[in-house]
């Protein structure tokens, strides 16, 4: 998947990494991950956002489930990041009203993106995906999608892990 993105990873200034499905604590996210970062901060300071859909009602119903999610963060993302660097982990909902999936998977910067059909998590040796370039109105509406002011999905909360 890196191969894929690394001119992106190697060019951008902010860097959204999107997968609905993503859960910090599981190791299939962490080794792509891992594998993006160094690249996109090998001798450079990109900003760098991972963006979720809340799935599991435990994380969103209390603080306590907040503050589980938080410390799930740190624990497992903190070690992937070069000292001083920071990942802010965005959460979202999809609004009612809009009736668009958040289900598809992206790497984004201001300088282009692609689509993965599958996440951005290892599957093993051998998987493959699709990797789809955006042209430049699509990646511009992902892109609009994952800001607060998003007509799509609703902000809900973020956490920020520094290195």
């Amino acid at each position: 998947l890196c191969k894929s993105v690394e001119s992106i990873l190697i060019a951008s200034q902010r860097i959204l990494f999107i997968d609905p499905y993503f859960k910090p604590w599981r190791n299939k996210w962490i080794e792509t991950l891992e594998r993006f970062i160094s690249c996109a901060t090998n001798k450079r300071t990109p900003i760098l956002e991972y963006h979720l859909k809340i799935e599991d009602k435990d994380y969103i119903e209390s603080d306590k489930g907040k503050e589980q999610f938080e410390q799930e963060c740190n624990n497992n993302l903190k070690k992937l990041l070069p000292h001083g660097r920071r990942l802010t982990v965005f959460r979202w909902n999809v609004k009612d009203h809009c009736g668009e999936l958040f289900h598809d998977r992206y790497v984004i910067s201001e300088y282009g993106g692609v689509l993965f059909t599958v996440g951005l998590d290892s599957r093993g040796e051998g998987k493959t995906t699709r990797v789809v370039r955006l042209t430049e109105n699509s990646r511009q509406k992902c892109w609009d999608s994952f800001q607060k002011e998003s007509q799509l999905y609703e902000y809900v909360d973020k956490v920020e892990v520094i290195g």
